[in-house]
């Protein structure tokens, strides 16, 4: 629930139950992620090799571990490593 919205909830249901579900939580959660990931991000030069590492594969860090794709992994420079 958005923050904003808690509070004219409370105000015209003060007797209603708050309950938050499974999308909404991911979904905070993965925003959360995102936004600290790109603060960090944001912390190096755009030619350093970290700030291309949080960059280029922001998609990746999404995934679940069970959709990563294990059979045909890309090479990637910035890790000089293969990857999904």
């Amino acid at each position: 629930l958005n923050f904003y919205y808690q509070d004219i909830v409370r105000a015209c249901f003060p007797n209603a139950q708050i309950v938050i579900d499974r999308f909404h939580m991911i979904q905070m959660l993965t925003r959360s992620f995102n936004s600290l990931r790109v603060q960090v991000m944001k912390t190096f030069d755009k030619r350093s090799r970290q700030y291309q590492l949080l960059k280029s594969p922001w998609k990746l860090y999404l995934k679940k571990f069970d959709e990563l794709e294990k059979v045909h992994p890309r090479y990637n420079w910035h890790y000089k490593d293969c990857l999904t």
